[in-house]
């Protein structure tokens, strides 16, 4: 992974910490973004001259004030965005104010043509290089359609002025000298996920995890009590036990009740009180398929 691109995943993480977190280590950013504590600090140091204090680790905010001059998104970016679905729903979850979608295209027959989607009106096909005339300081498009006709959309994009395209359709699309084009590969990912989960199955003797919160909120509700009973647990089940127990700092679950837990890959919500119940049903049921 290329130092912006681990730059630009420092940004989406701290972005979306609780607002009540105010810094951040190098080892906490580390494990959210499945790199090396060193890994975070050469970055900082070589790409902001940024380097974090004993024990406090970095400012939250003003962290990420440098991450965003860096990466260009202190100056407005007005993006248009080919089809209305899901995928362009969660486009809206950026919490940059700077990137701002300002158009979608749908076929000219679509239902919500003239209509707004997310607060955005909807345009036909038809007028995409009629809008970008009028319209021609917006040079990145998102392809979320997956119609035939790809490239001929592509096609006029380029024509109208378009240079970056992000694409998520199933067909893949060559950029060239002056064009840009990231290709999302969706299925591709999905494929690596189920060779892990394979992987994973055929090994059989790996440990299962659990990890409880033990940043200042849920220490302050009972995280100490909820490890010792989780360890008092392993230890009567003794040392052939597939799971490991750790403790973490802030998971990003503040701002639900209890405890936080991430275990096989979930995160579930736990009290001093419940720790029994929740072991009774969640990680006794797992450990006995092993």
């Amino acid at each position: 992974m290329s130092t912006i691109k681990r730059l630009a995943k420092y940004l989406e993480i701290i972005e979306g910490l609780p607002k009540e977190k105010k810094s951040i280590s190098s080892k906490e950013l580390a494990e959210y973004a499945n790199v090396t504590p060193t890994t975070v600090r050469q970055d900082f140091f070589t790409r902001l001259n940024k380097k974090g204090k004993s024990k406090i680790g970095y400012e939250i905010e003003s962290l990420r004030e440098e991450l965003l001059e860096v990466l260009g998104l202190k100056e407005r970016i007005k993006i248009i965005v080919f089809g209305v679905n899901g995928l362009s729903e969660t486009l809206f979850l950026t919490k940059n104010k700077n990137i701002v979608f300002s158009a979608f295209f749908e076929d000219d027959k679509h239902p919500l043509i003239g209509k707004k989607f997310q607060n955005t009106i909807v345009h036909p096909l038809s007028k995409l290089g009629e809008y970008l005339n009028e319209n021609p300081d917006i040079k990145i498009a998102i392809i979320a359609l997956n119609s035939r006709n790809i490239y001929e959309i592509y096609e006029k994009g380029v024509a109208a002025g378009i240079r970056f395209f992000w694409n998520f359709s199933k067909i893949f699309i060559r950029e060239s000298e002056k064009i840009k084009v990231k290709n999302e590969y969706l299925t591709g990912s999905l494929y690596e996920l189920i060779y892990d989960y394979n992987k994973s199955i055929k090994k059989g003797g790996e440990k299962m995890e659990i990890m409880v919160c033990v940043g200042s909120s849920c220490h302050l509700k009972g995280s100490e009590i909820v490890i010792k009973k989780l360890q008092d647990y392993l230890k009567n089940k003794g040392p052939e036990v597939k799971l490991s127990l750790k403790g973490g700092f802030c998971m990003g679950q503040c701002s639900e009740d209890g405890i936080t837990v991430k275990f096989d890959g979930r995160f579930y919500k736990v009290t001093p009180e419940t720790i029994d119940e929740f072991i009774s049903k969640r990680i006794e049921p797992k450990l006995s398929k092993r």
